[in-house]
């Protein structure tokens, strides 16, 4: 039996993987690289104390990761990058498209991510 790294193992990937699953596995390989990354709850929130759920009020369309690109010579801070993680037929909804577009607007990057491939295409970003 070959035993493979946790890296390796994430390569497999399948390409009708649940959205959670690619995001659990992207997350992990930013982390794993050092990368300021972190996932945002965007939808409503069970609250046990209530016994029902809390509307979510947030801003609609913020993508499910957002990373920092680490700070440059020429570039004090960092740029903001947001990863919406799609299957290889999920879409982008009207206020996903929104707020792509203000993204691009103020120079920001945005990527729709589908496989650890798409993610890995990204790693000149991170330095």
């Amino acid at each position: 039996s070959i035993k493979r790294s946790q890296e390796e193992c994430l390569i497999y990937l399948r390409n009708d993987m649940k959205e959670s699953k690619v995001q659990t596995a992207v997350l992990n390989y930013l982390l794993k690289k050092g990368v300021f990354a972190f996932r945002v709850n965007n939808t409503a929130i069970f609250d046990d104390r209530l016994g029902q759920y809390r509307s979510f009020a947030g801003l609609k369309g913020v993508p499910d990761l957002i990373a920092i690109t680490p700070p440059t010579k020429k570039q004090c801070g960092g740029i903001f990058v947001g990863l919406e993680i799609k299957t290889t037929k999920g879409k982008l909804s009207t206020h996903q498209v929104l707020f792509r577009n203000r993204c691009y607007s103020h120079n920001c990057e945005y990527h729709v991510i589908r496989s650890l491939e798409d993610i890995k295409a990204l790693d000149h970003l991170w330095g």
